[in-house]
């Protein structure tokens, strides 16, 4: 992956939720200490597949499913499709480096929506840390209703070295990271928690929101992807700002101007003096002088 590449997921992931990953917008309070305005945005919008939801497609036999990309979901048809869960598991492959990273898949239970639902899910949030604690407040909307979800604070390596390790945020045994939707699709998250590593242009932080379609959180494991563990929408740490460049150093002091200045028209003064001084003493010496 390019670093262009690299550059899109996080503006996708990022502050607006058009594409990458938006970032955050992100106010420094100090060397350390950082607030987080965070966007969440799907699959799509940040420019991947859709990794763990799937549909079926015309002409597939019926027992198979299919993930959605970018191009597809612009299509009417394609969004009022039910989405499925996979028979098994299916690994993650966001950048498509495996053989097989859009399927066809094991066709699964239906999950009783449509892609355009699932997709219309929404999320914002707030993340502060002084350096060594952290609080995250989360709000989301457009789930699905009554449905259990667990949040995870991921750290996801680019390619070509792409690798991403799951850890629930707060307790490491994620006793702490799940909820549930309200009937109306709307749930909250609030928890204290360690600082969260920096991302970089070669790792990130990502928060990631996962519905599990058996009802069921998995504590430290995030459960089987496709299978009963659906990431439905992220939103990625922004690597911190560069440091400002070095400032040049400090123009001469104002008085050491002034007085290089007032020298150089001293000595312009006594030349031209000098000048005046030698043309008029020749003058006196000349015969012609009256």
């Amino acid at each position: 992956m390019t670093h262009t590449s690299t550059a899109k997921i996080f503006a996708a992931v990022g502050a607006t939720g058009a594409i990458l990953v938006t970032l955050a917008i992100a106010s420094h309070v100090g060397a350390h200490a950082v607030e987080l305005d965070l966007q969440f945005v799907n699959h799509i919008q940040a420019e991947l597949p859709e990794q763990d939801v799937f549909v079926e497609k015309a002409g597939a036999p019926a027992n198979r499913v299919f993930r959605v990309e970018e191009d597809d979901t612009e299509k009417p048809e394609i969004l009022n499709k039910r989405v499925y869960a996979a028979a098994t598991t299916v690994a993650h492959d966001p950048f498509k480096l495996g053989q097989n990273p859009l399927g066809p898949y094991p066709k699964g239970k239906s999950l009783g929506i449509t892609l355009g639902e699932w997709l219309s899910a929404t999320g914002t949030g707030r993340y502060v840390t002084d350096g060594t604690s952290a609080e995250l407040n989360l709000a989301f909307a457009k789930l699905v209703r009554n449905g259990v979800y667990t949040v995870w604070c991921s750290r996801l390596t680019f390619p070509p070295n792409a690798a991403v390790l799951d850890a629930p945020c707060g307790k490491a045994d994620g006793s702490e990271n799940s909820f549930r939707a309200d009937a109306s699709g709307n749930g909250s998250f609030g928890l204290k928690l360690p600082d969260l590593p920096d991302s970089s242009q070669e790792t990130a932080t990502v928060i990631a929101l996962a519905y599990h379609s058996d009802g069921k959180s998995h504590g430290a494991d995030p459960g089987d992807f496709g299978l009963n563990s659906h990431v439905q929408i992220i939103s990625m740490i922004p690597p911190p700002p560069e440091p400002p460049p070095e400032a040049p150093p400090p123009p001469a002091d104002e008085e050491d101007a002034a007085g290089s200045n007032a020298l150089v028209w001293v000595i312009v003064g006594f030349a031209i003096l000098a000048v005046i001084v030698v043309f008029w003493a020749r003058r006196r010496r000349s015969p012609d002088t009256v």
